[in-house]
């Protein structure tokens, strides 16, 4: 793990003094944890971590809001903008990221696009402020009311490792603390979806599905949680290419769901605070949504193996 601690040393060295690095360990997905180093709010071994967390979701369900949402390379982009690539990349990829850089900050044409899967529309370059400014407000709540489920993980292949930096400082100037129990790895959620644990989270409750999927694909979704034997599934529709304006008709729905599944891209930090008054635990699965639909695909992503 040294050589990865070499690799990311200015992040490392810059971070919050609260903050640790650990190895990432989840449980049963051990073999896929090799080389991989994740940045903690807590000291606590990462295992226990997960667990914890899987106790926390299931101790808030039919009770309480908790909002568990991830937030990755695209998310940090709305969040931060785009940001110059540091030394982990190698130089010919670094200054082709730099001329991207460049390029995007004086050619007003594409802007941000949500994630296809899950809702595809963009956002023109002159809306991107007052969404960014939305997205960070949803953090806030996020942060203070639940989990936000980050990629601070940091591997011998560079990916998201240009945010980390600028996202600390984002939390620190817009007054968000982080706790030893409001941030926690990104890929814990997959595999406590996937995983048996997901078994504790949806038998015998009524489970709200929060997605823009139609059709035979919507149907895929339904099954799987069925075959996980929830009691009743209830299907909240967003968007696919409207969805960070959607506005969603959750007052009908009020006490008829324990735990809330969400995919919608990087639109659910605008759209988590419209669940809260559910006061259910609002758990964003993203692409194992996907999984789901075509269990072939959990070889796209880590951590995605249906166990």
């Amino acid at each position: 793990m040294n050589n990865i601690r070499n690799k990311y040393k200015e992040i490392i060295n810059k971070m919050p003094e609260s903050l640790f690095v650990k190895k990432l360990i989840i449980p049963d997905y051990e073999d896929e944890c090799n080389n991989v180093i994740t940045i903690s709010s807590s000291d606590i071994d990462i295992d226990n971590q997960y667990v914890n967390l899987v106790n926390r979701i299931q101790e808030s369900i039919g009770k309480k809001f908790l909002p568990v949402i991830r937030v990755s390379d695209g998310e940090f982009n709305l969040l931060l903008g785009d940001q110059p690539p540091g030394p982990w990349w190698p130089i010919h990829i670094r200054i082709k990221k730099i001329i991207g850089v460049i390029k995007r900050k004086f050619i007003n044409t594409k802007s941000f696009s949500n994630a296809a899967y899950s809702g595809g529309n963009q956002l023109k370059t002159s809306e991107i402020e007052s969404m960014r400014i939305s997205a960070i407000s949803g953090v806030k709540l996020i942060m203070k009311e639940g989990v936000l489920a980050a990629h601070l993980s940091l591997t011998n292949k560079p990916f998201q490792a240009d945010y980390l930096l600028p996202f600390f400082s984002t939390l620190e100037k817009n007054e968000i603390e982080i706790s030893s129990i409001n941030i926690v790895p990104f890929y814990f959620i997959y595999p406590i979806i996937l995983s048996h644990y997901g078994d504790l989270l949806f038998e015998n409750k009524s489970v709200m599905i929060i997605h823009s999927a139609k059709g035979e694909k919507k149907n895929r979704i339904i099954n799987a949680v069925k075959a996980r034997s929830a009691s009743k599934i209830i299907w909240l529709s967003i968007s696919h290419n409207n969805t960070f304006y959607d506005h969603l008709d959750v007052e009908n729905y009020l006490g008829k769901a324990d735990i809330a599944l969400i995919g919608a891209g990087v639109a659910k930090l605008l759209l988590v605070e419209q669940l809260s008054i559910l006061n259910i635990p609002v758990v964003d699965i993203g692409f194992a949504f996907e999984v789901w639909c075509n269990p072939d695909l959990d070889i796209e992503r880590p951590f995605c193996k249906i166990k």
